[in-house]
């Protein structure tokens, strides 16, 4: 259990399809890897439904937090910043953004630009 894994969204106040993904990528791999969830809102602002318990959440306030993890990224528009922040403060960690069939025009595939290659889930 020595990897720490982070799943980072950015909405997790609202109820929605890619919150409930990354509630059971958290729950499948919390056995085996030290996993959390990462967002910018407060504990008391979480949606009720998803039952996040107090210690498997952190607030992100600090880039250093990211160092030596493996970030689990649900969030298109966070995928930039996370990696502006890697860029800027010399980080070391591995981003994976997990992508959730909402592509029209890719057909359910998910590029991975750092790794070059393509990965079709259908």
């Amino acid at each position: 259990m020595g990897l720490e894994v982070l799943s980072f969204t950015d909405d997790l106040h609202e109820y929605g399809g890619a919150q409930r993904i990354l509630m059971i990528v958290h729950h499948e791999i919390k056995g085996t890897y030290k996993a959390k969830i990462l967002g910018f809102k407060d504990y008391s602002n979480l949606h009720p439904k998803y039952n996040i318990a107090p210690s498997e959440y952190i607030k992100f306030r600090n880039p250093f937090l990211l160092n030596n993890k493996i970030l689990l990224v649900h969030s298109r528009k966070m995928m930039t910043v996370i990696m502006i922040l890697k860029r800027v403060f010399f980080l070391n960690f591995k981003a994976i953004y997990v992508a959730h069939s909402v592509y029209d025009t890719l057909n359910w595939a998910t590029l991975f630009p750092e790794t070059s290659f393509l990965y079709q889930t259908r």
